[in-house]
């Protein structure tokens, strides 16, 4: 958060752009309830180097936590980002050994880009991870950027879900 803080500083100062990649694991869950966490950790570890060979020395990593992953990647041109995206989606279609176990994982991305999508760490985050569950929702294995009608999208389902759940309680459902 520091070094996206820092980032967006820069950016600022220097009229550039930034581009937040929020990076998740596919069914990373299943590799820990099959194969059992220190699969999972060592999964965790590989992925680290398959992401920090795919991007330049200059751009940041982080572990959010869990399977999560964060790329800070500043000035650069939205065919460069898709580039370094198709770059490691294509660097995780390999299997990877660990303990003698096979392994399949594959990244669901969103991206986010300051300053059209977001002025300040947070919200480009988030941008940046309602774009991943896009990515998400339509079969993974692929990257998606925000819009605006993501967020809108969002906050219509929430509303709707709100309205069931009250419906409910209420008894205002009639067979």
């Amino acid at each position: 958060l520091d070094r996206l803080k820092q980032s967006i500083k820069h950016a600022k100062r220097n009229k550039m752009n930034i581009s937040v990649l929020f990076l998740d694991l596919d069914r990373f869950k299943e590799v820990n309830d099959t194969y059992g966490h220190s699969v999972g950790d060592k999964l965790l570890q590989h992925v680290a180097k398959v992401l920090k060979s795919n991007v330049r020395e200059l751009d940041t990593i982080s572990r959010l936590g869990g399977d999560e992953f964060t790329i800070i990647i500043e000035e650069t041109s939205e065919d460069e980002i898709i580039k370094i995206t198709n770059k490691i989606i294509n660097a995780m279609r390999s299997k990877i050994t660990i303990d003698e176990t096979e392994i399949y994982t594959t990244f669901s991305i969103g991206i986010s880009r300051f300053p059209e999508d977001g002025t300040t760490t947070d919200i480009l985050i988030r941008n940046a991870d309602t774009a991943m569950y896009k990515a998400k929702e339509l079969g993974k294995n692929q990257f998606q950027f925000y819009n605006q009608h993501m967020t809108e999208s969002a906050i219509h389902k929430a509303q709707v879900e709100q309205e069931i759940r009250s419906a409910l309680n209420n008894d205002e459902f009639e067979p």
